[in-house]
């Protein structure tokens, strides 16, 4: 399953993990966005993640902190994001 591409993220998901690749300009307005559409994207209960950064120009604090609050998320689930 796949998710319709995004300005600044795509997600790909399968059966095993979730894949988010992250790209050009990471702004406050794209963060919204990637906020509100993780719970579906990970879904329940939440897969592992394997997050893809190669291509970041610049993140926006706001970005951190919810890559951060994802990562406590997971571990408090039992599972990675890498």
């Amino acid at each position: 399953m796949s998710a319709a591409p995004n300005q600044n993220f795509d997600v790909e998901r399968n059966e095993a993990y979730v894949t988010i690749k992250i790209r050009g300009v990471a702004d406050s307005a794209s963060a919204k966005e990637f906020s509100e559409a993780l719970p579906t994207l990970l879904g329940d209960p939440p897969l592992n993640v394997i997050l893809n950064c190669e291509t970041v120009l610049d993140m926006a604090s706001v970005w951190v902190q919810i890559l951060m609050n994802l990562h406590r998320s997971l571990k408090s689930a039992n599972k990675q994001l890498r």
